[in-house]
């Protein structure tokens, strides 16, 4: 009887230690999906940061493209510049995450590359604005002396790097769907949702884009529909950050 008294109590310190482990795991776990998923949110508010203007006093040009209202000289040109390379560095940090918690496969290359395309793309296009007269640089990239414009290089570069953002998120939203569409184990319940948002997004940019070049009196449809994307694309920027919540997978190639 002493003897199992003994044993008994040498067992209990160590199942203290070892529930204490567990529950210091769980708090980690928990601490580190709280992180991904408020970094997540913020990233996507900083994403849509013309929700953030708003906030800005004066008025709001709606049927103007973002990009327009991130030329220097505007009331909140630095601010919404500054958003969009903070949402970009947000979405950076999340990316190891993802990687180690979606299963290999090329398609999880294209998710994470194609996030890394947007966050590289929206800090770019911050740093290469429009030129300062909207209009310049539409007539093509030569002068009527067929010398280089330069105002048409900085339109090209700004638009060239806007397209690799929007484009790296839209494919990386896509690509998820293409690596989890059959893993019903492993696929959350919204993604298929949210997916289908961003395509939507996508679509109506489009759709606008080829209405007003028809019917340019129709501009404000432009700018609208452009938030409504950013809009979308923001709810993809939240679903990294709750993929990247999710626990690593235990073997990692």
């Amino acid at each position: 009887m002493l003897q199992d008294d003994a044993l008994r109590g040498a067992r209990v310190p160590g199942t203290g230690v070892l529930a204490r482990c567990r529950s210091a795991a769980r708090a980690v776990l928990t601490s580190r999906r709280t992180l991904h998923l408020a970094t997540g949110a913020v990233a996507a508010v900083l994403y849509s940061n013309f929700l953030i203007d708003l906030l800005v006093p004066g008025p709001h040009e709606w049927a103007q493209q973002v990009s327009v209202l991130e030329i220097p000289g505007h009331r909140s040109a630095l601010l919404l510049r500054t958003t969009d390379v903070l949402a970009a560095l947000l979405v950076l940090s999340q990316l190891p995450a993802v990687r180690a918690v979606l299963p290999v496969s090329r398609w999880r290359g294209l998710v994470v590359g194609g996030a890394a395309a947007f966050a590289l793309g929206g800090i770019l296009a911050a740093a290469v604005t429009l030129p300062a007269d909207p209009l310049a640089g539409t007539d093509g990239l030569l002068t009527a002396s067929s010398a280089l414009d330069p105002e048409a290089l900085q339109r090209a570069a700004h638009d060239g790097t806007s397209i690799l953002s929007v484009g790296g998120m839209v494919a990386s939203a896509g690509a998820a769907w293409m690596l989890l569409r059959r893993r019903p184990r492993e696929r959350p319940r919204w993604l298929g949702p949210v997916v289908t948002v961003v395509a939507a997004g996508c679509a109506v940019e489009l759709g606008a884009d080829l209405v007003v070049a028809l019917r340019p009196q129709w501009q404000l449809l432009d700018g609208v529909s452009q938030r409504a994307q950013m809009l979308t694309l923001s709810a993809w920027v939240v679903g990294l950050g709750a993929i990247a919540a999710r626990p690593p997978r235990a073997v990692e190639s």
